[in-house]
């Protein structure tokens, strides 16, 4: 009643002080911590999507004239962008297919397909750029197109052996159901050939 009061002397609902709103008796308070506690767990849980018993998700996505699909296992993904074209450098190797300015952070893109011997479109305007975080290195992956997700059992990939003439066997873990290459991303990301740290 007396929060009632309050709220009426203010002219516009809006204008009310949100403290004015929140109930201060132990009762509520308990109930209010209770509902942060579970809304917290619950996200903790979707997370935990990423790895669950069905296996692993990933981002599936398309490289090359031929579009041959690959995928990222989330749990290295922090987020998928478009139209936007990384800007060269006159001295980066091949493989980098520029920079992106990301939120004050530059972030270098990496063109996969100097690596799975793919062929060489150039880079378009509404190219993706997939940003993955790899101890401690955030970069981004050149993609021609995003087919969305799925989830693959790690006991029942496919051996790499029968894919693409790739530069390094171990870039890749397996097949998804024979078509999609699924990328060791630590691997790949700790190889020489990519001199990303530099």
């Amino acid at each position: 009643m007396e929060k009632m009061q309050k709220i009426k002397k203010h002219s516009n609902a809006s204008q009310v002080p949100a403290t004015e709103l929140m109930p201060h008796d132990a009762d509520s308070q308990h109930i209010l911590h209770m509902r942060a506690q579970f809304l917290a767990t619950s996200k903790i849980k979707q997370d935990d999507l990423e790895t669950s018993a069905d296996g692993i998700k990933y981002i599936c996505f398309n490289l090359g004239n031929a579009q041959e699909r690959y995928g990222l296992p989330y749990q290295f993904v922090k987020e998928v962008i478009n139209n936007v074209r990384p800007t060269k450098l006159p001295t980066a190797p091949n493989h980098i297919a520029g920079v992106i300015n990301r939120r004050g952070n530059l972030i270098a893109v990496i063109d996969l397909k100097h690596f799975f011997h793919t062929k060489l479109p150039e880079c378009e305007k509404d190219a993706y750029i997939i940003v993955i975080t790899v101890n401690d290195m955030t970069v981004g992956i050149l993609a021609d197109g995003i087919e969305g997700s799925n989830i693959y059992d790690p006991t029942k990939l496919d051996p790499p052996f029968t894919f693409l003439d790739i530069i390094k066997p171990d870039f890749i873990i397996g097949l998804h159901q024979g078509v999609t290459a699924i990328i060791n991303v630590e691997v790949l990301m700790s190889s020489p050939e990519l001199q990303v740290k530099k």
